[in-house]
């Protein structure tokens, strides 16, 4: 498997056979998994990505119970295509997923992929103003068996101010408090700018971070795990003016296009 493909395989494994699974209890009630909170944030990043840590119990949890909506654009077609990958060298990992509906394959991990009827979710279309949201309510409201919902950032973390990050986070606030029953999973942005955007990239970022370490949220780091790859973590020096600093990029083993930017 190439170096890029390892990538997609590790994003996939943590999103949603990490993070997707730890949000379940491990101790059924009433016969089905139940959402948990996590005290001080559930971060998932490099430090998260050993496959053999996943105990098989959780992977055929997280197939029979875990059923997701997922909404990107490019960069999100990582996780999607990472999928596909991984089932292909192994096939534990048995997903299904379909654009605007949602699978019901027994043993698989099923996937909602878009919002309908939109199938490229930029922020106008899950989170971004009163419309977005009532998209992203509509798909939950027609999917019943929900219990995850994620959105994925392409390059829009690079331009965002203070206040533009601060909107995404209250709206996913406000989207768990109007759907106690679904587990919505917050993202960084990836790391690919450098320069004067990689570094507002890089601040929207922790504040992403710390909103979700705060706030008991569970943060799929797309950003750090983008800048790490066998254990080196890739920086660019930038001077905003008060001071060098060395501001985390992306691997240069990511870089390329093989498959939705990586």
């Amino acid at each position: 498997m190439s170096r890029r493909a390892f990538l997609l395989t590790v994003i996939v494994s943590v999103i949603l056979l990490s993070s997707s699974i730890a949000v379940i209890s491990s101790n059924p009630v009433d016969g089905s998994f139940v959402t948990s909170s996590w005290s001080g944030g559930l971060i998932i990043d490099h430090t998260t990505i050993d496959l053999n840590l996943i105990p098989s119990e959780y992977i055929e949890g997280a197939q029979d119970e875990v059923k997701i909506h997922y909404a990107h654009t490019s960069h999100g077609g990582q996780i999607t295509e990472g999928l596909s990958r991984l089932e292909a060298v192994n096939a534990t990992f048995d997903s299904s997923i379909t654009s605007l509906s949602l699978p019901t394959d027994e043993c698989a991990l099923c996937i909602y992929d878009g919002n309908a009827p939109h199938t490229y979710i930029t922020p106008d279309l899950y989170w971004q103003g009163t419309s977005a949201t009532a998209i992203t309510q509509n798909t939950i409201n027609n999917n019943p068996t929900l219990t995850v919902s994620l959105w994925s950032w392409c390059t829009q973390v690079d331009g965002y101010d203070t206040a533009g990050i601060q909107e995404y986070l209250d709206t996913m606030t406000a989207l768990e408090i109007a759907n106690p029953g679904i587990t919505f999973i917050y993202m960084t942005g990836n790391a690919q700018a450098e320069g004067s955007s990689g570094y507002n990239r890089w601040i929207n970022n922790e504040m992403i971070r710390q909103y979700c370490l705060d706030n008991d949220k569970i943060l799929f780091d797309f950003a750090d795990l983008d800048c790490w790859s066998n254990g080196v973590q890739n920086t660019y020096a930038y001077d905003p003016g008060d001071g060098v600093l060395q501001i985390p990029s992306e691997h240069d083993d990511f870089t390329g296009d093989e498959a939705a930017h990586t």
